[in-house]
């Protein structure tokens, strides 16, 4: 995975896994985010370059802080390579 997709591919994941354990459609998070249903469609299948504010809505709607939704440390640690939210980057050595 290139570092440029990382980020999207991120919070794409988190945005489909958090939606799904609320047990909320897509269309329930457009509603409760006041976008729409294409452009939360589009979130997760990482096809739209969201702004700061949509995403600031987006964790509002699933009832999370910030710091809940970006909590990249419980990602990291993950070993499961069958878990879609390990998102471990590949670290180049520098030389």
């Amino acid at each position: 995975m290139t570092t440029k997709n990382y980020l999207q591919k991120y919070i794409s994941q988190k945005v489909k896994y958090f939606r799904t354990q609320n047990k909320m459609s897509q269309e329930e998070l457009s509603e409760q985010a006041g976008l729409g249903l294409k452009y939360i469609n589009q979130l997760e299948n990482q096809n739209v370059n969201l702004t700061i504010h949509s995403l600031e809505k987006v964790i509002v709607a699933l009832n999370l802080t910030p710091e809940e939704f970006f909590n990249f440390d419980s990602l990291e640690s993950t070993s499961d390579k069958t878990d879609n939210l390990s998102l471990k980057r590949d670290r180049k050595s520098v030389e």
